[in-house]
């Protein structure tokens, strides 16, 4: 199970990627700069080796990666938090939740009376 640590590498590095992505679909959107980014191709060939149309970028492109960056971030926080919880000592709130354990059922059942 990999560690916090490379979780949050992970979701870095994602988050640079995304980061990196929306400054390209800017640019392109402002200058035209990137036509031929590879992020930008299609899945499925078009006949000719056209750019990509400015109302995609802007309107499918841009807000998808957008949304997915803010949930990269939302990640990020998740886990800070949990590290946060985790380095004081308060592991999933269990002990004070009045779980089984805290109420000291065994795990012993008792037979029904007749």
């Amino acid at each position: 199970m990999p560690t916090i640590e490379a979780k949050r590498k992970a979701v870095n590095e994602r988050i640079g990627s995304l980061e990196r992505a929306i400054r390209i679909a800017r640019e392109y959107l402002e200058s035209g700069m990137h036509a031929a980014w590879l992020g930008f191709r299609p899945l499925f060939g078009r006949g000719a080796n056209l750019p990509p149309h400015k109302d995609w970028v802007k309107n499918v492109f841009l807000r998808r990666r957008e949304k997915a960056l803010a949930e990269a971030e939302k990640l990020l926080q998740r886990l800070d938090d949990q590290e946060r919880d985790r380095v004081r000592g308060n592991h999933a709130r269990s002990s004070s939740s009045g779980g089984w354990h805290a109420r000291g059922v065994s795990g012993a059942m008792s037979t029904p009376r007749d």
